[in-house]
């Protein structure tokens, strides 16, 4: 699961500025990730400041994978998240997943044009192992010459949810649904299902109303 790490690793200028602010040397090793994976959901949820919350809704024949994400960036539980997939009972393959993260204080504007291009950019990201930032760039360019992405921005359940379909080619053909689940959690539901079929997993997402978890 990618977990938007190849994205992640390519902003250099944002590595650059947080270890100028931190008055540290990155080449030293004194910033890194956490990540575990292969974790179970209780194993995760012990190191999250924010409560799991699952889909009730699961289409059959799919079931949720043992193996569970977890990732800190530059180790900062305040900048967690964690990845659940979903998989087709039998040959094991990626049907779906859900990330959430801490969305402590996070304003997200839904309509802005930078915030549904960088949900653009993630789907291609969950989705695909790129060699290279060139090959990610060449194939993201040929999306938006070639208009295969739709963006809606459309109100359930009483909250705004973004909405980024990719139409085509049909190797890339996903969804993935974008919204504030709570005031501590931010979630995505990222599918290689129908966007109907996706919009009744992100529906069924209860209404737990997450609160912080004991810090670790």
């Amino acid at each position: 699961m990618r977990s938007r790490s190849f994205i992640y690793s390519h902003l250099p200028i944002t590595i650059y500025l947080i270890c100028a602010i931190s008055l540290v040397g990155c080449g030293y090793g004194v910033l890194s990730d956490v990540r575990k994976e292969g974790i179970s959901l209780e194993e995760a949820q012990e190191l999250l400041l924010f409560q799991i919350c699952l889909p009730d809704y699961v289409p059959n024949g799919v079931t949720m994978s043992n193996s569970v994400l977890y990732h800190a960036e530059f180790g900062d539980p305040n900048e967690s998240d964690v990845t659940i997939d979903y998989v087709r009972e039998g040959d094991g393959n990626l049907v779906f997943s859900v990330y959430e993260r801490n969305g402590t204080g996070r304003e997200i504007n839904f309509h802005d044009n930078g915030i549904q291009r960088v949900n653009l950019s993630q789907l291609l990201d969950w989705q695909v192992d790129w060699e290279t930032i060139e090959d990610f760039d060449k194939q993201y360019n040929e999306l938006e010459k070639n208009e295969t992405i739709e963006y809606e921005v459309y109100d359930a359940l009483g909250t705004e949810r973004l909405l980024v379909e990719i139409t085509s080619p049909k190797e890339l053909k996903s969804v993935s649904i974008t919204w504030r689940l709570s005031q501590y959690v931010l979630i995505d539901i990222y599918s290689f299902l129908s966007v109907e079929e996706t919009k009744l997993i992100a529906n069924s997402v209860p209404s737990c109303s997450p609160v912080p978890t004991a810090t670790p």
